[in-house]
């Protein structure tokens, strides 16, 4: 059979832009041009011209785990055990524990397989150390088996810099590097790459001046994935590009792992189930960029509206995802996609001055002055686009409800330097 494409001229780009001028009665290519949160330029369309010099696949892995997140206070260790089994139950295959004190574990893993589940436990409180009580716990009831999928990590690097400090460094060999704040505190993508970056440039430095590098076996990334679908998927793109280069620098071969969920800033309370429907942008663009685990917020919080099932529906996404849609089957889809290939470059070129830019500055715990101006200004950009309009959240500023009961969407988080959580303010 012929090859039909043969009897198709090749178009220049320069012969579309003529194009469009022509159709549009002298509107010019770069009067459609629009700027993102990063000060990148968007086309109204790429060709292959726009193509960076070289691509190539960033990841070969297509499937991912579904994930949740579990908070749990002493004593109410035999309700979160309930709630682990009913999630593990309907297809969760990677639990995050939030804990912030001691816990009974024998209560909490009651019947809950650690040995085949993907299992990490974040520790809010950065005073209390469990290591030893774990290691007690799974000697007990796992003796000899791996246990390189149950991983203890500490929490807040933002608020804290425990993470950085000379028993973390002798004690762990996974670093976990946690990226998810940088969104969930409203910073534009090429920033929230910059401070991962940072982060991680950080822990690498201390472990190679403590003489522990060598003993570093993984990385795990966590980031949230907010609304803007090609933005979305290509910073997630351009952090293996970047997290590569910079174990390249140390000349280390590890394995790196990116814990994706949902950002929050977008949730709102007027018209919440439209937040199903942001949540499934933010976590399908996690999806395509290639996640390892991924974890949808509900669009409702538990904690003040107990009669909505947001867990299951979140949840449930992702089964479309997968059973539906088939994104499990498929690795990289956007390779070679003109739009996201050349975002992917500019989102990278814009996170790794900003890097540089960091550790010009003695790295990023010497940074915190200037992290919390860029938190600030951002968070002031969003909520005025989002009372201006400029900024679209139906349901929230256009086409409002008449009656809807106003509940907070999320419980804020209070960090030490004053920062907080992006909360869009109740409109009622």
């Amino acid at each position: 059979m012929d090859n039909l494409l043969t009897n198709f001229e090749i178009i220049s780009k320069e012969a579309w832009k003529e194009q469009i001028q022509k159709d549009l009665k002298g509107t010019r290519f770069e009067d459609l041009q629009s700027q993102d949160r990063n000060k990148c330029n968007i086309n109204p369309f790429y060709t292959k011209e726009d193509l960076p010099s070289s691509i190539e696949a960033l990841f070969s892995h297509s499937d991912w785990q579904i994930s949740t997140q579990i908070s749990v206070k002493k004593g109410k260790e035999k309700s979160a055990n309930a709630q682990a089994l009913e999630e593990l139950k309907n297809g969760v295959q990677s639990i995050e524990w939030i804990i912030s004190e001691k816990l009974d574990w024998q209560v909490l893993f009651q019947d809950i397989q650690l040995d085949i589940i993907q299992t990490f436990i974040r520790i809010e409180n950065s005073s209390i150390t469990i290591k030893e009580d774990i290691d007690k716990y799974w000697d007990t009831y796992y003796a000899g088996k791996s246990k390189e999928d149950f991983i203890e990590i500490l929490y807040d690097p933002i608020q804290n810099t425990i993470l950085f400090d000379i028993d973390s460094i002798n004690t762990k060999d996974t670093l976990y590097i946690q990226g998810h704040d940088y969104s969930h505190l409203g910073l534009n993508t090429s920033e929230q790459i910059a401070y991962i970056l940072g982060n991680l440039q950080e822990q690498l430095h201390l472990r190679k001046e403590a003489g522990a590098l060598e003993r570093t076996k993984n990385i795990y990334i966590s980031y949230a994935n907010g609304l803007q679908f090609f933005e979305e998927i290509s910073k997630n793109r351009a952090l293996y590009q970047l997290v590569s280069l910079i174990l390249k620098k140390y000349e280390l071969e590890i394995p790196f792992y990116f814990l994706a969920e949902t950002a929050l800033y977008y949730l709102t309370a007027e018209d919440s189930p439209n937040n199903i429907l942001r949540n499934t942008i933010a976590g399908l663009s996690a999806v395509l960029g290639g996640c390892h685990t991924l974890y949808i917020h509900p669009h409702k919080s538990e904690l003040f509206q107990k009669e909505i099932d947001a867990r299951r529906i979140a949840r449930n996404q992702q089964h479309l995802f997968k059973e539906e849609s088939y994104f499990h089957k498929i690795a990289d889809a956007a390779h070679g996609s003109y739009t996201i290939e050349r975002r992917t470059s500019e989102i990278a070129e814009k996170a790794w001055e900003l890097f540089l830019t960091i550790e010009e500055n003695g790295g990023i715990l010497k940074d915190k002055n200037n992290f919390i101006e860029k938190v600030q200004v951002a968070q002031k950009e969003l909520l005025e686009a989002s009372e201006n309009g400029s900024w679209t959240l139906i349901g929230y500023n256009k086409h409002l409800l008449e009656e809807e009961a106003i509940l907070p969407v999320f419980e804020n988080k209070q960090f030490a330097n004053n920062l907080q959580y992006l909360q869009l303010p109740l409109k009622k």
